[in-house]
């Protein structure tokens, strides 16, 4: 239901764009992670749960693999977009398009509940779940369009950007 409602969003996009010719870039953001996250995403509760000497949740028994981008890479590519015009990808010179803005790296669940464990330095007590009905194993982002539109790469890896997000959630909480 969750990749319905994103491609549904990028084809009514589209159409306003073919129509009116208005300028439409749509963004697709890979497992973005950091201060300020969402709390009902698995970093974030594995921090907090942790933290508390709660259990976490692994679904697929931690089998699932994500382009993990910490949220200051996500905010550059952003910024270096505001003021860029779609350009035409096809023949109608319909100024839309869609990019990922990602890592481009694929980090598995296990590695990073293993960072996080060494940067709280506690074990963490690990409730090990089938896959959930719809939830995809990998996902990983092809940056090639966005990085040519801005000349950014991402500059925060794995254990960095959680190193700096359990620094930040030790301060905030």
């Amino acid at each position: 239901f969750y990749s319905s409602t994103k491609k549904s969003n990028e084809i009514m996009a589209y159409s306003y764009s073919y129509l009116f010719k208005l300028p439409c870039t749509g963004i697709r953001i890979f497992t973005a992670y950091g201060p300020w996250g969402r709390p009902d995403m698995a970093m974030f509760k594995f921090v907090k749960n942790i933290t508390a000497n709660k259990p976490i949740d692994v679904f697929n028994y931690g089998n699932h693999r994500r382009d993990f981008t910490y949220v200051s890479d996500i905010a550059e590519y952003i910024f270096r977009l505001l003021n860029k015009k779609p350009r035409s990808h096809d023949d109608n010179k319909i100024p839309f398009c869609i990019l990922n803005l990602g890592n481009g790296k694929l980090t598995t669940l296990k590695k990073v509940i293993n960072l996080i464990e060494q940067n709280l330095n506690k074990k963490a007590q690990i409730k090990y779940k089938k896959l959930q009905p719809g939830d995809v194993v990998e996902t990983l982002s092809n940056n090639k369009k966005v990085t040519k539109i801005t000349g950014y790469k991402p500059k925060i890896s794995i254990e960095t950007g959680i190193s700096n997000f359990i620094n930040w959630y030790r301060n905030y909480y």
